[in-house]
């Protein structure tokens, strides 16, 4: 094969192209190419080129051509052996010439945590991953193998590194076993590529040294005639009018009679023009075969392309492609992992879902377990993405609603055994899990955000920049698996109108009813605003619903503090203010305030589907939520207004106390097991103000 020509190019349609992952351990000649070439429609990469022999599709021969540092313009061939159960075993990298580094052996097999038996690297975000496309081990490679500090295995807390010294020699070694090298299988000669190599370094430059310009050149331009017309002498106003009025007007207003139709002859329809006149549905599937630059040109080529992409999310269809089988949602049934935690109980569990796309068949026929990161995976999610892909995830959606409804703790069931459950689907099964998944990825979220902040003490406090950056990418993938799951929530309310009778129901109990609000009625105050976001116009309104819900996540909020703070189980008079009670209730019910913070935002927003600038909006919304400080902030952010006086707010977070107590929610003599004037003192000890107040303070 013609080495030259090796790279990374989304393949035409073939027949050979538009093979799937079929799941047959017995030969690596199973895997697609798309499954082999997996991120191959993004744009080719000049440093990093591969291809499989002709007749051997698990043998891959690649070159590594850096274009900086002491190995620049230096190729480095390789070999990669793909096994036959691939992608759930890593491939057999080996290093044909000399690199002098300390994780290459003589031999040339490199020692790299992600190209490793999963047996012996198992653990979370450690060990091979089946997300790993032939592009993204090799880029891998070329950043571990050049860097200058090389990350080392680590079983302590903090990353180890080993200095990289290629000096000189160690360069010059490598450089001449490369030119000297030659491959008898797939012709690669590496004293070809030597010799090129400073001209090909310096045209890359070349041609980034002009892109540059271009950029600058199309940031700085602008409407002025002068731009177009240059120094070419004095120019009179009614040259700049002509300049400035449309071509089509010009020749209206000045008609040259001397040039005939044959000389100026109506141009032909250009490949844009006819490709304009295909239907939306067909012009989408085009979109859908071409890679990214042809893409983003196509999209700049016309309002009309531009709108297509938009409007039917041309960029977002390219991302919805299972991370282990690379088939896209229009091939297969597309879904999130899930892992059930908690107590062995049908109704004590929680899921925590894996925001990476893994197909029906994946899991079901490959039995992949583990998420993009190896985290453990028990159960598997399918989504709602669009009509056609609906019709295919609707009965293995229903299936898995009762699995989890009636036993999420059971062995995971087959494709049949999930299709024959959903005969049995119940519309309210529904409310049992779809609001508890929505409202557990808030939690998770919000206690994630938490925990950064407390490792890291400038995260939320006013040290913008890097950090907030980081956080509202973090969120991204959360925000849209919400979104998700909302629309799907949404999709089975509509179809099933019962569900959004059970949901009216119920908010209009906990709003009128005391008895209601309790825990044993509505065991979670997260999931009811989960409800409240798909209930009928016209019904139950946060601002109506609001003044019982505030009071009740205060009274929950009290069995919480106290386990941390039992000094608050003693009451103040009720014409003192407690700075204490105030700022200690406020920073111990964080992830509460925010979980009802971000719940009250989306339902108030009204966001049900992520449609453009979404995202970027809920994550606004997000950081928002993280940026709240204060008592006052905390209610604007709920659109309530907050107590008028730090007195009443005290007497609020007071009066919560005592109904967390004959709720039965608190037991102060559970909580504390020594003297009550042992408490007393504890309480003075944060407040010595109480010592006045020790004849009338009530515990």
């Amino acid at each position: 094969m013609e080495y030259s020509q090796i790279g990374f190019r989304r393949a035409p349609l073939s027949k050979e192209a538009s093979l799937d992952w079929e799941f047959r351990p017995e030969s690596c000649a199973a895997a697609s190419p798309a499954r082999l070439e997996g991120g191959a429609q993004n744009e080719p990469i000049h440093t990093v080129k591969a291809k499989p022999l002709e007749n051997d599709i698990s043998e891959w021969h690649c070159t590594l051509l850096p274009n900086e540092g002491p190995y620049q313009g230096i190729p480095f061939h390789l070999i990669l052996t793909f096994p036959s159960d691939y992608p759930n075993r890593p491939p057999c990298v080996r290093l044909c010439s000399c690199l002098t580094h300390p994780n290459v052996s003589c031999g040339g097999y490199i020692c790299l945590d992600m190209i490793k038996e999963p047996k012996f690297y198992a653990g979370p975000y450690q060990g091979w991953s089946t997300a790993y496309s032939v592009q993204s081990i090799l880029l891998q490679l070329q950043s571990f193998l050049f860097a200058e500090n090389v990350p080392q295995e680590s079983h302590g807390s903090k990353a180890s590194y080993t200095r990289n010294w290629a000096g000189k020699c160690a360069a010059d070694i490598a450089r001449n076993d490369a030119a000297a090298f030659s491959c008898r299988v797939c012709g690669f000669k590496g004293s070809d590529i030597v010799a090129a190599a400073p001209l090909q370094c310096e045209r890359e430059r070349a041609w980034e040294r002009a892109r540059m310009a271009l950029e600058f050149q199309r940031a700085s331009s602008s409407n002025n005639p002068f731009n177009l017309l240059g120094a070419l002498g004095d120019v009179s106003e009614s040259d700049l009018a002509a300049a400035r009025s449309p071509a089509r007007a010009r020749q209206r207003r000045a008609p040259n009679p001397a040039v005939s139709a044959s000389q100026n002859p109506v141009p032909a329809p250009t490949a844009a023009d006819r490709l304009s006149e295909l239907p939306t549905d067909v012009l989408v599937q085009v979109m859908d075969r071409l890679d990214a630059p042809a893409l983003s040109a196509l999209v700049r080529a016309g309002k009309y392309y531009a709108r297509a992409a938009t409007e039917r999310g041309a960029w977002v269809r390219r991302e919805l492609q299972c991370f282990h089988s690379k088939r896209s949602f229009a091939e297969e049934v597309l879904g999130f992992g899930l892992e059930i935690k908690g107590l062995n109980s049908p109704a004590r569990w929680e899921g925590v879902l894996l925001m990476d796309y893994l197909s029906a068949g994946a899991f079901f026929e490959g039995n992949v377990r583990k998420g993009v990161w190896n985290e453990m995976l028990t159960w598997w999610l399918p989504l709602i993405l669009d009509a056609q892909h609906c019709a295919r995830a609707l009965p293995l959606l229903k299936g898995i609603i009762k699995a989890l409804a009636t036993d999420p703790w059971r062995a995971v069931l087959t494709r049949g055994d999930i299709l024959d459950m959903a005969q049995t689907f119940s519309p309210l099964d529904t409310l049992k899990v779809l609001p508890r998944l929505m409202n557990g990825m808030v939690v998770s979220f919000m206690k994630q955000e938490e925990a950064k902040k407390q490792w890291n003490p400038y995260s939320f406090m006013g040290k913008e920049g890097a950090g907030q950056q980081g956080n509202l990418h973090a969120s991204e993938k959360a925000l849209l698996g919400y979104c998700q799951l909302h629309h799907m929530l949404l999709r089975l309310a509509q179809d099933y109108p019962e569900i959004r009778d059970a949901i009216d129901r119920a908010l209009s109990r906990f709003q009128d009813n005391t008895s209601a609000r309790q825990k044993n009625e509505t065991p979670d105050l997260g999931e009811l605003l989960v409800l409240l976001s798909v209930a009928k116009t016209g019904g139950v309104t946060w601002a109506s619903l609001a003044p019982a819900f505030m009071g009740e996540s205060f009274d929950r909020n009290v069995l919480w503090l106290l386990k941390s703070h039992p000094e608050l189980a003693v009451l103040e008079n009720t014409d003192h203010v407690s700075d204490y009670r105030m700022v200690t209730t406020f920073k111990e019910t964080t992830v509460s305030r925010r979980l009802i913070m971000f719940q009250v935002a989306f339902l108030l927003l009204r966001y049900g589907y992520p449609r453009p600038g979404l995202t970027r909006k809920l994550q606004k919304t997000w950081y928002d939520v993280l940026k709240v400080a204060t008592w006052t902030d905390y209610y604007a952010q709920l659109g309530l207004a907050c107590p008028p006086t730090p007195l009443a707010l005290c007497s609020t977070l007071r009066q919560s106390v005592v109904s967390s107590s004959q709720k039965g929610y608190h037991s102060i003599k559970r909580l504390w097991h020594g003297r009550r004037e042992d408490l007393m003192q504890l309480r003075w000890r944060y407040e010595p103000a109480m010592r006045t107040q020790y004849h009338t303070c009530l515990i």
